[in-house]
């Protein structure tokens, strides 16, 4: 019977993921898809990360007490009958979505056909997309590993589980007036600087952290800090992987944003794996004990290391990547060739 449960869910997660990735490649490429202003790009992403951002910190405050009113004594069901009301709502999001949104970009005829496999690789061949692939996947890996650690970091370092709801729940809080305010920042500043100053936030929120020792009020303060880097580096990456299709567009001739933005989705799941076995190395090898009441010393600065020394390293990495970053100066050159580009189609469909 354990086994046949083990099958079913790990059957169930399998078949969840697969299918995730198949809603969310198209969902992130549409936003390329729908303008091609940048002001109005940076509006509509706007909305997507409030969504997020509600959605997780309401699941972080109202999940448990939902299991408990709709399961009562039996844990079990509560959490089956939340996992139907989720799927429920989140499918007739999807389906809205679907129903709701329109491609509006005058594409050229190159675009609609599929990709030949050498047009697959040229593709590939997009520098200001590679910059934000190693992006996603890095700042993806230092949100996961932090939201992971926490509650490590706040039982055996801080020795309170309490402080974890917190510290958790800082960046959903941060990440709603963020992306009201990165529309106005990425006006007034380029996106290239954005994200180095928002790493250089977040990397000094971790090393002034490392210096806080175990006060909670000091950490808050730090850790709304990283948080912040990280907000503003979410609210307007998805903009740059747009912008990064039109350059795509620009320097090949053909427009390949399903084929760059999968491989995105891809490197946000293997940032996932890789930064949690990662995690575990750095436990195991330091002596960490799993449902241990007390940890080795050495266990417990490795549970630091995870929570604050890499996330720095991370940042600092994707600080120096994104120096190398050149296409908000191109991109009013690659804007107005598009347009003109576009414009010649429509009159060449008309006629």
């Amino acid at each position: 019977m354990a086994s046949y449960l083990l099958f079913v869910v790990l059957a169930t997660y399998v078949f969840f993921t697969l299918a995730y990735t198949a809603v969310n490649i198209p969902l992130v490429t549409l936003l390329s898809n729908e303008t091609d202003v940048p002001k109005d790009r940076l509006n509509l992403n706007v909305f997507g990360t409030i969504g997020t951002n509600v959605g997780q910190l309401g699941v972080m405050m109202f999940a448990l007490s939902l299991v408990q009113l709709l399961g009562g004594a039996d844990e079990a069901k509560g959490y089956f009958l939340l996992a139907i009301i989720f799927g429920i709502i989140g499918a007739a999001l999807l389906i809205m979505c679907s129903l709701t949104t329109k491609e509006r970009l005058a594409q050229t005829s190159d675009t609609k056909t599929n990709l030949s496999p050498k047009q697959m690789l040229q593709s590939f061949s997009n520098a200001p997309w590679l910059i934000i692939a190693i992006t996603f996947f890095l700042l993806i890996a230092a949100v996961v590993l932090r939201n992971t650690q926490t509650i490590y970091f706040c039982q055996y370092y801080l020795e309170n589980q309490a402080y974890a709801a917190p510290l958790m729940s800082i960046m959903n809080v941060l990440g709603l007036p963020v992306a009201i305010v990165c529309p106005l920042l990425a006006g007034k500043f380029s996106k290239k600087n954005l994200i180095v100053a928002s790493c250089f936030i977040s990397a000094l929120g971790c090393i002034c952290s490392l210096f806080a020792g175990k006060n909670f009020i000091l950490l808050m303060f730090f850790n709304a800090a990283i948080s912040l880097g990280s907000a503003i580096i979410s609210g307007i990456i998805y903009v740059m992987a747009a912008e990064a299709v039109d350059y795509g567009e620009f320097k090949h001739g053909f427009r390949s944003q399903g084929i760059l933005m999968s491989v995105i989705a891809f490197a946000v799941k293997i940032a996932n794996s890789v930064i949690t076995m990662v995690a575990s190395a750095v436990l195991n090898f330091n002596g960490y004990v799993g449902g241990a009441d007390e940890q080795f010393p050495s266990a417990v600065n490795a549970i630091r290391v995870n929570y604050l020394v890499i996330p720095l390293i991370i940042f600092i990495v994707v600080g120096i990547i994104n120096m190398f970053y050149t296409l908000d100066k191109k991109y009013p050159e690659v804007r107005a060739a598009l347009d003109a580009k576009r414009e010649q189609n429509i009159n060449s469909s008309a006629e």
